[in-house]
């Protein structure tokens, strides 16, 4: 299974009930995706140099240990990024 696949599958398990679209890449974030449900958006990318640090195998184990959902949802219309060193607002919000 592709990273992609492995990402979407995680974030689908983490917010049951949720539309989860996969986002075309901007740069140098391969792909990112946005999550929907009742008007509220929640965005999230990851970037190429996270991807290739990580096999997909324990992608699922660091998104939650850095708690990536929970903080994302903290931030409703705003963009997150994924990077080697952690999870962070997107310069552009």
């Amino acid at each position: 299974m592709d990273k992609g696949n492995v990402i979407r599958t995680y974030i689908e398990r983490e917010m049951p009930g949720y539309s989860v679209t996969m986002l075309p890449a901007r740069g140098v974030r391969p792909f990112g995706f946005l999550m929907e449900r009742d008007g509220y958006q929640y965005t999230v990318e990851f970037e190429e140099d996270f991807l290739n640090q990580h096999d997909g195998a324990e992608i699922g184990k660091i998104l939650a240990d850095w708690q990536v959902i929970e903080s994302v949802c903290q931030g409703e219309g705003l963009r997150y990024v994924v990077t080697p060193r952690g999870l962070r607002l997107d310069s552009s919000n």
